[in-house]
């Protein structure tokens, strides 16, 4: 009875020690994210910043002639 009651505790010991390891680079894996969510922002920021660009360009005319046609189908879109 001895015998399996150590065993079974041996694997209890072995189960807990697989389940909740010692985490010694915590700084890393922190730190890891940090860059993570700088390179995320960095790349939300220039994103919205071409989005803006291509929206100006939209409505930036690049020859006399082409705003005319461009207010003159607003009010269709208005009616809506």
């Amino acid at each position: 009875m001895d015998l399996r009651l150590t065993i079974l505790l041996c694997f209890f010991m072995l189960a807990i020690a697989t389940a909740f390891p010692i985490e010694t680079g915590g700084g890393r894996a922190k730190r890891d994210l940090v860059e993570y969510a700088k390179q995320a922002w960095t790349a939300v920021m220039n994103t919205m910043n071409e989005v803006g660009e291509n929206i100006v360009q939209i409505f930036k005319p690049t020859e006399p002639g082409t705003l005319k046609p461009v207010v003159s189908e607003l009010p269709k879109y208005g009616d809506v």
